[in-house]
């Protein structure tokens, strides 16, 4: 965060314009949101890593009995609980950019 507040210092004492001002300082503070989070991205990679292993093991499981019913029930248990670490990632990152916005 020090990092920031002396990158917007040095901007308000260079520019003479506002609007150059303001809209450096959001690109500033979007990029820092961005890099800080490691721990939605992280939820969002798990996610999509069980929807895909849940697909793949589904069609193994279905291809080596006798019922394909299997392959519909765990492609739709891992979709279902990819859907929800996409979604905690998501809310994770929301919430983090609130709290940086606060500041």
């Amino acid at each position: 965060m020090k990092l920031f507040q002396q990158s917007y210092f040095i901007l308000v004492l260079y520019s003479s314009n506002k609007e150059t001002v303001d809209k450096t300082q959001m690109e500033i503070q979007k990029q820092y949101v961005e890099e800080k989070n490691g721990m939605s991205s992280v939820l969002k990679i798990i996610g999509w890593i069980t929807i895909i292993l849940g697909f793949i093991v589904g069609g193994y499981v279905a291809y080596n009995s006798d019922e394909d019913m299997w392959f519909f029930i765990i492609a739709a248990l891992s979709l279902i609980q990819g859907i929800l670490f996409i979604a905690f990632g998501e809310v994770i990152r929301l919430l983090q950019g609130i709290k940086d916005k606060l500041k």
